[in-house]
């Protein structure tokens, strides 16, 4: 299976975004949305690799869920 960069370094961006989850810094998580918007524009402008699907599917919900903590400081899915 080859991957290409994006998707082979997407794993370290998700374990940001979760670190983010558990301290909830504001400003690290203004800096993850910025990145996950580019993570998806990447994804979508290069040419597909076996994994493509499935991290552009992950990197949307990482960029809804710090879209959300973004604009009311809550996380979608957190009580």
């Amino acid at each position: 299976m080859t991957l290409c960069p994006i998707c082979r370094a997407f794993p370290r961006f998700a374990l940001r975004v979760e670190a983010f989850k558990k301290q909830l810094d504001p400003t690290e998580g203004e800096k993850l949305f910025s990145a996950a918007c580019w993570v998806i524009a990447a994804l979508e402008r290069t040419r597909p690799c076996s994994a493509h699907r499935r991290t552009l599917r992950r990197a949307r919900c990482a960029a809804t869920e710090l879209a959300a903590f973004v604009q009311d400081g809550t996380l979608a899915g957190r009580g």
